[in-house]
């Protein structure tokens, strides 16, 4: 089972593939917007990809590193996440706003058991990120 993170837009949005070995973040319309539909404001929704090809590489642990792996896993998981919030960034200002909701793959149809905010202009990553399942993040300029 796969974390999965969806972003709500309210305009149509530029979508992206994933491609093994090449591709730290990718975004694709969601076929199945009826499980999502509760969830956001918007109407147009997407899945939001790392270098995993799901969305479980959205994340990063400097202090945690024991091995080379940890390591590879860490950089691939940050640029993952250095790549989406750019992507962010470039969209910010014709869209206002982008709704996401982090959940468990199944779990669509679960509220939300946190919500928070995230303004870009003040958004800086630290020596760890990641997200919680069942959240739903508003991100501002």
């Amino acid at each position: 089972m796969c974390l999965t993170v969806y972003i709500a837009t309210p305009r149509e949005i530029e979508t992206s593939s994933f491609i093994e070995n090449e591709t730290y973040f990718y975004c694709e319309k969601e076929n199945n917007i009826e499980k999502l539909k509760d969830r956001f404001s918007h109407k147009n929704i997407y899945f939001c990809g790392s270098y995993t090809g799901c969305s479980c590489g959205f994340n990063f642990n400097i202090d945690d590193e024991e091995d080379e792996d940890d390591k590879n896993e860490n950089d691939w998981g940050k640029q993952s996440l250095n790549e989406m919030f750019l992507f962010f960034r470039n969209h910010i200002n014709e869209l206002n706003e982008i709704e996401m909701f982090i959940c468990w793959e199944g779990d669509e149809y679960l509220e939300p058991e946190t919500t928070k905010t995230i303004k870009l202009s003040d958004f800086e990553f630290g020596r760890a990120f990641s997200f919680n399942q069942l959240e739903f993040v508003r991100i501002v300029k």
